[in-house]
């Protein structure tokens, strides 16, 4: 997999985030014969997006930069089909509002909620590295008791949090848990 720059064409290493001739932010280059993203390279908000992470319940999760500070975020981008039902929508706008006077350590920073121009709506969050526990306990099965009990207190410290400000989260599954 390469990423190549929008401005000059240049095609880089995987790992090569910005171009070195112009500085411009680079975008993930797709496999041929892989169905093209129309979303890879647009600009939503202030976020230029670069490369599919995942696929998820409610919408795609994407790398995103923002445009001028290049500060790698994540861009979920609602699904066509969720984007079209009026109360996923509002739920969506919902917890972006309520998320983003959360300040938690245990839950994802949320920083913009806008339209994309084409029907969807897209949240940016704070870019999580590590791995999310279900592709742990798919790839390790059971994990030790210690390791259990601090991933569980983390998260129900999370969900407490969550819950003060009255949000119920609706998808809690291992796949939506981030372990750095």
């Amino acid at each position: 997999m390469s990423r190549r720059c929008p401005s000059c064409g240049t095609e880089y290493e995987e790992s090569v985030a910005f171009c070195g001739n112009d500085g411009t932010i680079t975008v993930h280059v797709q496999a041929p014969g892989e169905e093209p993203d129309r979303r890879l390279g647009r600009r939503f908000g202030d976020y230029v997006v670069v490369q599919r992470v995942a696929d998820g319940a409610m919408g795609r999760v994407y790398e995103g930069r923002h445009a001028t500070t290049r500060q790698k975020v994540a861009v979920k981008i609602l699904h066509d089909d969720v984007a079209k039902d009026r109360i996923a929508v509002e739920r969506c706008k919902r917890e972006f509002e309520t998320a983003n006077e959360l300040q938690s350590p245990y839950v994802v920073r949320v920083i913009d909620f806008g339209g994309t121009g084409d029907g969807s709506f897209y949240l940016t969050m704070e870019f999580l590295g590590g791995e999310a526990l279900g592709a742990l306990l798919r790839r390790e099965g059971a994990q030790p008791v210690a390791r259990v009990v601090r991933i569980l207190a983390q998260a129900a410290c999370g969900l407490e949090d969550a819950h003060s400000f009255g949000v119920l989260h609706r998808d809690h599954t291992p796949d939506n848990h981030f372990l750095e």
